[in-house]
């Protein structure tokens, strides 16, 4: 049965930071529990996660469909379930530019569930395809995209008639929704007991295995591994049950992915009776189906971890929580392991609540696992009494939330004056570890750098020298480089030479923010001079050539630039008045409560103009709108329309050179909404002025809203 539900779009603010990490670890939410079970990575670099989301107050958990940007901030939230259903979307899946939501609705826990395919096109087009109903309930739990672009679902049927549930195996064609195969197996049939596919590994044939868990009734379960052909035949099936020496032999099935080596790996959570816990196992199969390994030393409890192979057929491992016994509270955990099985490292996170990771990925689909791994799930660590955040961790190479930091000293040696002295003071570089990273020193003369780290020889503790063969400043650089992480760091050594550098500055004042021009002369930037800049308000030190700076309230500041080429050092300071700010104030939109939500601000690349829903002006309802964009000297440097009913436009700033800009947000050529019949479209005459009288044009160019954005690098 198909069904069409509404679906609706809400568009939130960003928070954004002058210089957002790479990595990170962030709780996204917007009602009282999230479970975010599911990621993908978007074509912009942004994610995209299936959810299921509770309120508290109506006591109704919801599908949802989560996107960020590539930072973790949450952008929008996609639901197609209106408010008569509840259920979840626990897997999902990026098709041809679609997302695939794959979950369960129903009107209420004591009705029939059906199991729901969401089919949601980049411009918000979708449909729905249920199936279920009637005599039946049905649940959709997991799902996998063949490489021919053929959709497999998984769950369980469960015939109100006939206690217990049945496995459960959906085909179609996400392009067409064209369902090929909707069967049940019946293999499983005891009665009142559960059987469901947990998770499906498709093969480039068109077959598949399923993971699945069989025969559970609350304090019994085990794991079936099946193979089935391209037509859903039942191929064959091997039954695991790890838990046999405890009167409570409970196995659950976790998640599974094909080897490289032609082999399986799959993994499971099974009660541990010697330990009184439950333990997730990792079990590899050859490819003739043979045990070749099974790892239980790592994870505590979870869902069974999640599985990845990388391209030189080591394995990152993720799962739902491990118990931190020093803060009696439950963590994440993430493994790599070789090959063989072996570990290669190991790492807990979380904060002072309960964090569970439900799925991993590869960074920018990178099977090399150089550009890191991002994760999602569960976090109450972040969350008030009661509730959960969704919760987003973007890690690097090394399972860590940390990039390399290049930071040296040149020192020279004065009784050799030729010579200088390097002291390496880098971070989170990690050169003796595995997955660590490496040094490329550069010593500016020409002769070969100076290699050590990973791949080279080892980086000795000791500080190495270098013989300069003629005088002159040279460019000491420094790369620090872990995977796909590089930072640079280049200073300059004076070899008999005086660079005697002179610092000063001018500034242009807008408002709070304060546009600084380094004047300085002898500063050799390009050649390892640097600067400092202190804005006396007790913010960090900078040190870009020309920043922007915001002060935060009126006063008298004063402003200290240093310049630094080797160890010559020329300080100027400045006294800088901030009064209160004239001009186009921050938002002052022309009728009560039109605001316009602008983020991030600043921004970097892109910024987004976000309309709340419902906005309208007295007159009526918003039509095609304007966004400008100008420089502080009234230059128009942004043009662009809002089509009606749209409620959000992102722009790109990547080509503004850095600055603070002033937005327009208005109604196009001089009408915002409504007819014309009672307004002359905004000329001085008839009703222009005030948009008539009967739902007519808001004319002269209404303005929706105004304020100004910062654009920095």
């Amino acid at each position: 049965m198909r069904m069409s539900l509404l679906i609706w779009l809400i568009v939130l603010p960003l928070f954004s930071y002058a210089q957002p990490a790479k990595y990170f670890s962030k709780g996204v939410s917007w009602l009282d529990i999230h479970n975010a079970w599911s990621i993908k990575q978007k074509e912009d670099g942004g994610y995209a996660f299936s959810c299921e989301v509770r309120n508290n107050t109506t006591n109704k958990w919801k599908p949802y469909l989560l996107e960020t940007d590539s930072e973790g901030n949450l952008v929008s939230i996609l639901s197609v379930a209106p408010d008569s259903l509840q259920g979840k979307f626990t897997d999902l899946e990026i098709f041809q530019g679609s997302y695939i939501a794959i979950g369960s609705l129903a009107v209420d826990e004591y009705t029939p569930w059906h199991l729901n395919i969401s089919i949601i096109q980049s411009n918000s087009n979708f449909e729905n395809i249920m199936f279920g109903g009637g005599g039946s309930s049905n649940n959709g739990i997991t799902s996998a995209l063949s490489t021919n672009g053929i959709l497999y679902v998984g769950g369980y049927h469960n015939e109100i008639s006939s206690p217990g549930k049945r496995l459960q195996l959906v085909k179609l064609y996400p392009t067409t929704a064209e369902v090929m195969l909707d069967t049940v197996y019946y293999y499983f049939n005891t009665t009142n007991k559960s059987n469901w596919i947990q998770d499906i590994a498709a093969t480039p044939d068109g077959c598949a295995y399923l993971l699945a868990t069989i025969n559970y009734a609350g304090d019994t379960g085990d794991i079936a591994l099946i193979k089935i052909d391209s037509l859903g035949n039942w191929q064959w099936h091997q039954v695991y049950n790890p838990t046999t020496s405890s009167w409570m032999s409970r196995d659950v099935a976790g998640n599974i992915i094909s080897t490289s080596d032609g082999g399986i790996m799959f993994s499971y959570v099974a009660d541990k009776p010697d330990i009184s816990t439950r333990i997730s196992y990792t079990h590899k199969l050859n490819a003739q189906f043979q045990t070749e390994w099974i790892k239980d030393q790592y994870f505590r409890g979870g869902i069974g971890p999640s599985l990845i192979q990388l391209s030189d057929s080591s394995f990152f491992l993720a799962n739902g929580f491990y118990l931190n016994n020093g803060l009696y509270n439950l963590d994440a955990e993430i493994v790599k392991l070789d090959k063989e099985g072996n570990l290669l490292w190991r790492r807990q996170f979380g904060g002072n609540g309960d964090d569970y990771v439900y799925d991993a990925i590869v960074q920018n689909h990178d099977q090399s696992g150089k550009s890191g791994y991002v994760l999602c799930g569960r976090t109450e660590s972040s969350a008030p009494s009661g509730g959960a955040d969704a919760w987003l961790v973007r890690l690097n190479c090394m399972g860590l939330l940390t990039e390399p930091k290049a930071d040296f000293l040149a020192l020279p040696y004065l009784s050799m004056p030729h010579v200088i002295a390097f002291a390496n003071q880098s971070q989170y570089v990690y050169p003796d570890s595995i997955d660590g990273g490496h040094y490329i020193l550069d010593w500016g003369d020409g002769s070969p750098p100076l290699l050590c780290g990973q791949g080279y020889e080892p980086c000795s503790g000791s500080l190495p020298t270098h013989t300069y063969q003629s005088a002159g400043l040279f460019p000491v650089t420094l790369q620090a480089i872990v995977c796909n992480d590089t930072s640079t760091l280049t200073r300059a050594a004076c070899i008999d030479f005086e660079p005697n550098p002179q610092a000063a500055f001018g500034h242009e004042i807008l408002n709070y923010t304060v546009l600084f021009t380094n004047l300085s002369q002898n500063t050799y930037f390009s050649q390892g001079g640097y600067c400092i800049w202190d804005f006396g308000d007790g913010s960090p030190p900078v040190s870009e050539e020309h920043p922007v700076h915001t002060y935060p309230d009126n006063g008298n500041f004063t402003v200290t630039l240093t310049v630094i080429v080797c160890q010559d050092t020329s300080v100027y300071t400045e006294t800088i008045a901030i009064a209160k700010p004239v001009g186009i104030p921050e938002n002052s939109p022309p009728s009560e409560g039109q605001g316009v939500v602008v983020y991030p601000n600043p921004a970097t690349n892109t910024i987004t103009f976000a309309l709340p829903e419902g906005s309208k002006f007295p007159s009526g309802d918003l039509g095609v709108l304007e966004i400008s964009l100008f420089s502080p000297t009234g230059q128009q440097v942004l043009h662009t329309t809002i089509p009606a009913g749209q409620t959000s436009h992102s722009l790109s700033v990547a080509h503004l050179p850095v600055g603070v800009y002033f937005y327009v947000v208005s109604g196009a050529d001089g009408v915002v909404s409504g007819d014309t019949d009672n307004g002359d479209n905004g000329n001085n005459g008839g009703n222009g002025n005030n948009g008539g009288t009967d739902k007519g044009g808001y004319g002269g160019g209404a303005v929706l809203a105004r304020g100004k954005v910062a654009v920095v690098r």
